[in-house]
């Protein structure tokens, strides 16, 4: 006989984190600048023949529902194409109130440009 278990679980809350890593990966790594902006709207934009499902569709299901998320943003990427599309990502993020906290692939130290 199985124990009855009387504990009301509707008056202690579960707590979770929500975390999403930010981060693109391309196929090629000496990517143009059409192919990189390519890979960046398919990695950070989600743009799909559907529609787009990537950083801009999460931050609002987020806000519609009221939650918080920590997204992790893969930042080597722009010591080989540039500072500005790790801006664009970071400011989206930090205007929909959301936390950045940063997410590191040193595949991308081997492609770094140099100074």
């Amino acid at each position: 006989m199985l124990a009855q278990n009387n504990t009301d679980h509707s008056k202690s809350p579960l707590n979770v984190i929500i975390s999403v890593d930010v981060e693109l990966w391309p196929n090629n790594w000496d990517l143009g600048h059409t192919e990189f902006n390519r890979c960046f709207n398919k990695f950070i934009h989600g743009k799909t023949i559907s529609g787009n499902y990537g950083l801009g569709f999460q931050l609002e299901q987020l806000k519609e529902h009221n939650l918080k998320c920590v997204f992790f943003v893969e930042s080597l990427f722009s010591g080989h194409y540039g500072i500005g599309p790790l801006q664009e990502i970071v400011a989206q993020i930090q205007e929909a109130g959301q936390e950045v906290q940063l997410h590191l692939h040193t595949e991308w130290l081997g492609q770094r440009a140099l100074p």
